[in-house]
């Protein structure tokens, strides 16, 4: 449900660090232009329909021909995976010079979650003895490949797999610092890691391997902010500190990690928590936000709440999402509270007018169009002002005539959504910014998405005009482009210069 929502509303993020870039002629002809941060420039590139990826200088000659997956590359810690053209089973890794540091030699290389590069190291299983090892970002190895499994370095030690099928955790010289001994464990965050006993108990241990906290639960989760979520035999969640005592009582019926200060918690029968499989909206199940003293920031009656998953963010930067039956509510933190800033109705509820559907008939055109907040005082721009919005030339509303609004913040929509291809298409001559680190989505590395930020001073993004027709928008308007609105008939007459999706 919530992934969902948000690529039907769709208005999203990104905020400009760099400078203005003209897109060489040749990007044409390809589907797929991914710009290197290296100099002399080099761009990765791929045609339509196509899976394989190729290297060109900034002149468009060819300088390489690899293979990737049909997902844009994701440079980790400055490494991407890529494919062998000629077996797509192995894996090996290119710098962001579009240099491959290692050969193909790797299963599944970094393609996992829990195999890619952390604290400059990536373990990884070997293709010529089908064990685990780690390398550098150098491409050199670390640990020579002859583990069952490693996981991810964390804290500098990594949880591996003995021969004898116990888990334990090495340092990057490979010396066992904890001895295997546990028939399941997790990383270490915060100087702890839980481990889970042979009769299916979890507690945790320090760097040292000493069970500091006794192994009593029935499920743990990872330290974040001083605390982890445990479960107790009843089936109640709660949180305890790092030495074993309760900082929050196992009251809620599941318990989610601490994020930027909050966490996401539900209330609800024993019966729904045993059918309940970690999506939003099951039935019994209702869904809340408290703070690390435990206080109930968002009480539990919401069909899914959505902590801002975003990483370095200010307090004032955070916006939590709450679902209630079909409406979305937008809140910010403010001393402590939650204090809402926006709120959407879903297309469930919406009686469309004529001309108007969330997906456009025969002979309907749909459209790109950029929102801002109610309170900004700009009600139109012209199209270069807008490129020049997103490709970082204009980075201050002062420069557009609104000097209290500060520092532009201009959102981008998800990864591959209709939406951003629009975006794309209307930047068409000029590079886009990048994203910055502290609005990627931890969890899946792609951008945050959602039209809450819109509601934000300062902020400017874009949805499809369909989009924002089918429900309410309170905070927001969208801006004129050229001098002309993005009403239907505009649309449909052409009046409308900004892109218009068939």
């Amino acid at each position: 449900m919530r992934r969902m929502l948000c690529a039907a509303l769709a208005v999203l993020l990104l905020m400009s660090v760099a400078s203005a870039a003209v897109k060489p002629d040749w990007c044409a002809d390809y589907a797929r232009v991914f710009p290197l941060d290296c100099e002399p420039k080099r761009y990765l590139v791929k045609a339509e329909g196509d899976e394989c990826w190729t290297l060109l200088d900034a002149d468009g000659g060819v300088l390489l021909e690899r293979y990737v997956m049909d997902f844009d590359p994701d440079f980790r810690e400055g490494l991407s995976i890529m494919f062998d053209p000629e077996d797509i089973s192995l894996s090996g890794f290119m710098n962001t010079a579009g240099e491959l540091v290692t050969g193909f030699d790797f299963h599944n290389g970094g393609w996992y979650c829990d195999h890619l590069f952390s604290e400059g190291l990536c373990c990884v299983q070997f293709a010529s003895t089908g064990k685990y090892g780690c390398i550098n970002a150098d491409g050199e190895v670390v640990l020579a490949p002859e583990y069952k499994f490693l996981g991810s370095f964390s804290e500098g030690l990594v949880l591996y797999l003995s021969e004898e099928g116990d888990y334990g955790y090495l340092n990057a010289a490979g010396e066992e610092v904890v001895p295997a001994q546990f028939p399941y464990a997790g990383d270490f965050h915060e100087g702890r890691a839980w481990v889970r006993t042979e009769d299916h108990l979890y507690g945790y241990i320090d760097m040292d391997g000493e069970l500091v906290v006794p192994a009593q639960y029935t499920d743990a989760g990872d330290f974040c902010e001083g605390l982890a979520h445990v479960e107790i035999a009843d089936g109640h969640e709660g949180y305890i500190r790092t030495d074993g005592s309760f900082a929050i009582e196992p009251v809620y019926l599941t318990a989610w990690d601490f994020e930027n200060g909050y966490a996401m918690v539900a209330q609800g029968s024993a019966s729904a928590k045993e059918q309940e499989q970690g999506c939003f909206g099951d039935e019994g199940v209702r869904y809340g936000l408290i703070d690390v003293d435990g206080r109930e920031i968002l009480p539990c009656i919401y069909n899914g709440v959505e902590n801002q998953r975003g990483v370095n963010l200010a307090p004032e930067q955070i916006v939590v999402t709450a679902w209630l039956d079909h409406a979305m509510h937008f809140f910010r933190f403010e001393d402590g509270r939650a204090v809402e800033i926006a709120g959407l109705e879903t297309a469930a509820e919406i009686e469309y007018t004529e001309g108007i559907d969330l997906g456009p008939g025969e002979g309907e055109r749909n459209a790109l169009v950029f929102v801002v907040a109610e309170e900004n005082p700009i009600d139109g721009l012209t199209m270069a002002q807008l490129k020049d919005i997103y490709s970082g030339e204009i980075t201050d509303w002062a420069a557009l005539g609104a000097p209290d609004l500060g520092r532009i913040t201009a959102f981008q929509a998800i990864t591959r959504s209709v939406e951003q291809q629009a975006f794309e298409a209307f930047m068409d001559d000029v590079w886009p910014m990048q994203p910055p680190q502290e609005y990627l989505e931890n969890e899946y590395g792609d951008y945050i998405s959602n039209c809450r930020f819109c509601a934000l001073p300062g902020a400017i993004g874009f949805t499809l005009k369909s989009a924002w027709d089918a429900q309410s928008h309170d905070g927001m308007k969208f801006v004129s482009i050229d001098g002309v609105a993005p009403t239907v008939e505009n649309i449909r007459s052409g009046a409308y210069a900004c892109v218009v999706v068939p």
